[in-house]
């Protein structure tokens, strides 16, 4: 790796792939020439090798300096000093989402024999950005470059071997071309081979094995790839894992604990797939009566492997390691409670065993206690607690707490909403080998701009191996000579506090020192500190003005945000035409949110006219990229049939897609498709689970919806109180269909009078205030005693209040109630 980082300026192009295999793309490796990688957003069929990739490749870079320098050497040598200043113009107009431009000055390049830009060329074919989408280009331009020996363009043309992109799929050509890349000390490419090699397809590499040794200790994930591999025989990988210290291997998110020789012997061979020997070690263990046998057999238990799955008997065996003070079986037997697993669910006595665990310092212990405080369950919802606990048992290297707290930064709760911080996260949790973070990963990218996503994987990068020689060259960076590049990402770490002290008045100067040698995306950003008064202060005027000169250059994130301030009048004058316009150039370069804003505009008919079909098209583009509000949308118009033909199914389908993602109203409608059944088989138990998440987010249709099932007992036990008190939530964000619906529930006096009494007092005070329904609906509850003693006079003074301004049903209620009085039933 190369030590001076000064000397590093990281230069990217972050570019996600338009089919569902997402190519992991590298700049150059030639770090002689100022190159810094970044990577594309990867799915679950590259996850892993991206991983091990970053766990190799360190802070800055994934090649040596010796092997950068080698795989550059022939277009260095054939490029003129003419050629590195256009292909700088290239990079930058890359960077401004320039992408036609870009492609015009990498092709002059590219046929002048350019392997740089050979393969940037060849990334923008690969995913039509500038250029129609052509596999077959993307493969020339790559061949080109690899035969000159550029290691990453020989990587892509081995993923493109491996996985059949525009070629056949031919695993011995993708073994040859990682081969090549990989003898340039491309870590990506001796993952890949190492993994292709594992699979069968070629001699196992002692290199490559011995790789993966180094990996381990940083990286479970590889222990596990050289587990597998020693478990077909491979003497060699049997002998690197003997040398590796057993703390490094995962159970359940966390470090197994010591037990000693026997009982780590058992654990390598349940591993390693030889059940039969851990049972007998196990057993052997339990029957002298040792925690760690105990434990043993409950971790058999529960994965079902050389035992029958039985949740029970795990339980038990746990309980039995547990009582003997065993850290993990506590942990393990307090998760079964929380699942009710084996056991009755039970929050208390899992967050009793839980605290016990936690107090020895078991990781997977202190995050499950997060994720009790996180829900609310068994203890007081806490979400700054939550993310203390899921903090402490990250520090200790828990792979699920990676994902919670990037699920915090997801939705802005317990820490501010910032989806960059959450994909570092997720990205440190697929370091640690949780596989479910690799789709949580992709959902977000969705809703990330290139950019946004190659400044969390350099977030990612510098994470995993931090350089105080980096904090200094960032304290010391000569601002005057320094690149608008330079001088924005300095910024950001300013405004984030990212290895320098915090300081948002400091990266207003960065910000504006970029922006006045018109760099767009320090103009976007200094444009967002005026709009919110961080470091300066608050000036919409000129967070506009900003805006739009980053927006007149094609930086989406400006358009959008000058399409946000014309629609609401913010610094400029409301303008829905001009909205529309600067929606429909971000929308058009990809970005999500300016696809569902223009869809908005088309759907209300603001600054355009109103067009379904239109607004289906945009909804659709943003919600195949996992919008949630444009899902919800689509969803909607499915149902009621605009824009397309109407369709329950269908509508169902992309109700539960945003649902899945946390939008409340999406929860409630998908809900609602539950209980009537449709496009879905009715399934009260299912409407009620999603009712509960949209009423859990304060939504008003999900707590009236919620109290329906209460009131009418589907898929949940008839409870008037817990209807009442819904009804009463949703009532208190003015939603008029629970109010109607609880005035029902008194008129036809459902339930036990007690159940009213927090009616009574909302019902009270929008009486005194003369709302002649809340004094109708009162004068009902004193005339038949709920809520309230009951009260003939009550009664009727408030009837009359009502009465005398109208409200008919009171007039009728009043009679009513003096015909029971007269006949001497009231």
């Amino acid at each position: 790796m190369m030590d001076d980082s000064s000397d590093r300026v990281k230069r990217h192009i972050a570019i996600p792939c338009h089919d569902p295999v997402r190519l992991l793309c590298y700049d150059q490796p030639m770090f002689v020439r100022d190159r810094f990688t970044t990577f594309c957003s990867a799915n679950r069929i590259i996850g892993l090798g991206f991983c091990l990739a970053v766990a190799v490749g360190g802070l800055f870079g994934v090649c040596s300096n010796a092997a950068a320098q080698d795989s550059g050497k022939a277009s260095a040598a054939s490029a003129s000093q003419g050629d590195k200043s256009s292909l700088k113009t290239a990079r930058n107009a890359l960077d401004g989402g320039q992408f036609g431009e870009a492609a015009e000055i990498l092709r002059k390049l590219a046929d002048k024999g350019n392997a740089d830009a050979q393969t940037l060329l060849g990334d923008l074919y690969l995913t039509g950005r500038g250029v129609p989408a052509n596999n077959s280009m993307t493969w020339h331009w790559y061949k080109r470059a690899a035969v000159q020996g550029d290691a990453a363009a020989q990587y892509k043309i081995g993923y493109m071997y491996q996985n059949g992109i525009g070629i056949p799929a031919d695993p011995k050509a993708a073994i040859e071309w990682y081969g090549h890349a990989a003898k340039q000390k491309l870590p990506a490419a001796q993952i890949k081979l190492a993994q292709l090699l594992k699979s069968k397809h070629g001699p196992f590499y002692p290199d490559m094995l011995k790789l993966l040794g180094k990996i381990a200790p940083r990286n479970p994930r590889a222990a596990l790839i050289l587990e597998k591999i020693a478990a077909t025989g491979s003497a060699t990988a049997l002998n690197i894992l003997k040398e590796l210290p057993y703390s490094i291997r995962r159970l359940n998110g966390a470090p197994p604990p010591s037990f000693g020789d026997a009982a780590d012997k058992a654990i390598a061979d349940f591993l390693n797939g030889d059940h039969k020997m851990a049972l007998e070690t196990f057993t052997a263990l339990a029957n002298a009566d040792k925690a760690e046998g105990f434990f043993g057999l409950g971790i058999m238990y529960s994965a079902g492997a050389g035992l029958p799955p039985d949740y029970a008997k795990a339980a038990e065996n746990y309980r039995k390691a547990a009582d003997k003070g065993n850290a993990a079986a506590q942990s393990s037997l307090g998760r079964l409670y929380l699942e009710g697993r084996g056991v009755p669910k039970d929050n208390t006595e899992a967050l009793k065993w839980l605290i016990m665990s936690a107090k020895q310092g078991d990781s997977g212990a202190v995050n499950a206690l997060g994720l009790m405080q996180w829900e609310g369950l068994g203890v007081p919802k806490n979400y700054d607690e939550a993310i203390n606990n899921f903090r402490v048992a990250a520090k200790e290297g828990n792979a699920a707490a990676f994902s919670n707290i990037a699920k915090a930064y997801t939705y802005g709760k317990g820490v501010p909403k910032d989806f960059i911080q959450a994909h570092l996260w997720l990205n440190l949790a697929i370091n640690q080998g949780d596989e479910s973070a690799l789709e949580a990963r992709s959902k977000l990218e969705t809703r990330l701009s290139s950019g946004q996503i190659a400044e969390a994987e350099w977030l990612y990068l510098e994470k995993m191996k931090p350089e105080p020689a980096a904090v200094a060259a960032i304290e010391k960076i000569d601002v005057g000579n320094a690149t608008p590049k330079q001088l924005t990402s300095l910024g950001i770490r300013r405004q984030y506090g990212r290895d320098v002290p915090q300081s948002d008045v400091e990266a207003v100067k960065l910000y504006r020192a970029a922006a006045d040698q018109g760099y767009a995306k320090a103009q976007s950003n200094l444009a967002y500190m005026y709009k919110t008064g961080r470091g300066v202060d608050q000036n919409p005027i000129e967070a506009a003005r900003l805006y739009r000169l980053a927006a007149e250059q094609g930086y989406a994130k400006a358009q959008k945000n000058i399409g946000i301030m014309h629609q609401f009048g913010k610094g400029i004058p409301k303008d829905d035409t001009e909205a529309v316009k600067w929606y429909r150039m971000a929308a058009e370069q990809g970005d999500a949110k300016s696809q569902n804003n223009l869809a908005f505009m088309y759907r209300s008919g603001r600054g355009v006219e109103k067009n379904y079909k239109e607004a289906e098209k945009w909804y659709r583009l943003a919600a195949e990229q996992g919008h949630a509000k444009a899902q919800k949308s689509l969803g909607v118009f499915y149902q009621f049939g605009r824009g397309v033909k109407k369709d329950n199914a269908e509508a169902a389908k992309w109700y539960a897609l945003a649902a899945e993602q946390g939008n409340a109203k999406a929860q409630g409608d998908l809900a609602f498709m539950y209980k009537f059944g449709l496009g879905v088989s009715r399934d009260y138990e299912t409407a009620v689970k999603w009712f509960k998440k949209a009423a859990d987010r304060k939504d008003a249709r999900g707590q009236k919806g919620l109290a329906d099932m209460y009131l009418e007992g589907k898929g949940v036990e008839r409870d008037f109180a817990k209807a009442v008190d819904l009804y009463l939530m949703a009532i208190d964000q003015n939603y008029a269909k629970a109010q109607e619906t609880l005035d029902d529930m008194i008129k036809k006096r459902l339930g036990a009078p007690k159940d009213y009494e927090k009616a009574a007092d909302l019902y009270r005070a929008a009486a005194d205030a003369g709302k002649a329904k809340a004094q109708n609906t009162l004068g009902l509850m004193y005339g038949y005693g709920l809520g309230v003693d009951k009260n003939f006079e009550a009664s009727e003074k408030w009837l009359l209040l009502a009465s005398k301004q109208g409200n008919a049903e009171a007039k009728s209620n009043l009679a009513d109630l003096k015909n029971r009085k007269t006949k001497g039933t009231f």
